[in-house]
């Protein structure tokens, strides 16, 4: 009986070291739409350096998140009114007053690694 509640502490501490990224059902990754092109969230911080101290805008509209932004300054996040900025080659977006890396969808933005 004591192998068996080891063998599983030891299975079930295996998994918690796992990087894992659970899906919603019928949901998109976080985005806003600029200028007609797609960013997705990377869920990092926008490295300082790198952004632009001039506002482009701000959002304008917020879709469900099951749905993707179609609109210019339209985004599937709850920050309607928040500001966002040109970063490097992505745009940020300030949130709980942090800016969050966006990067294009087609650009793979959740390979995006912070170093």
């Amino acid at each position: 009986m004591k192998r068996i509640l080891i063998i599983i502490c030891c299975m079930l501490l295996t998994a918690c070291g796992k990087d894992t990224y659970v899906e919603t059902p019928n949901s998109q990754r976080p985005s806003i739409n600029v200028g007609g092109t797609i960013y997705h969230s990377t869920g990092y911080e926008a490295p300082k350096e790198e952004l632009s101290a001039e506002v482009l805008g701000y959002i304008s509209s917020v879709v469900n998140l099951s749905e993707l932004a179609e609109k210019d300054g339209e985004a599937n996040i709850p920050f309607e009114g928040a500001p966002y900025a040109l970063c490097g080659e992505g745009i940020a977006v300030k949130m709980d007053e942090v800016w969050t890396l966006f990067l294009p969808a087609e650009n793979g933005a959740h390979a995006y690694v912070n170093e």
